[in-house]
């Protein structure tokens, strides 16, 4: 198994889990960048919340989403 890393963290957990999904989604509107890899945790309650506020923020700055697989292919190559 190939590890990929992420480059931003959503904030649910770890040194941004005190800020509301509000301020979360503050910091990654402005934040996130083309070809960031955004680290959440499927154990929390905020994800949800966040996932359905951030998405449309997203597409509406025309960002794309992408299947690891096609974004790193060496990476599933086997």
């Amino acid at each position: 198994m190939q590890a990929i890393l992420w480059s931003i963290e959503s904030g649910e957990w770890g040194q941004y889990s005190h800020q509301s999904v509000d301020q979360m989604l503050a910091r990654l509107a402005r934040d996130i960048q083309p070809h960031d890899i955004v680290l959440m945790h499927d154990n929390s309650s905020k994800v949800q919340l966040l996932l359905e506020k951030l998405l449309p923020i997203l597409v509406e700055k025309e960002y794309t989403f992408v299947d690891p697989k096609l974004a790193f292919p060496d990476v599933y190559k086997h």
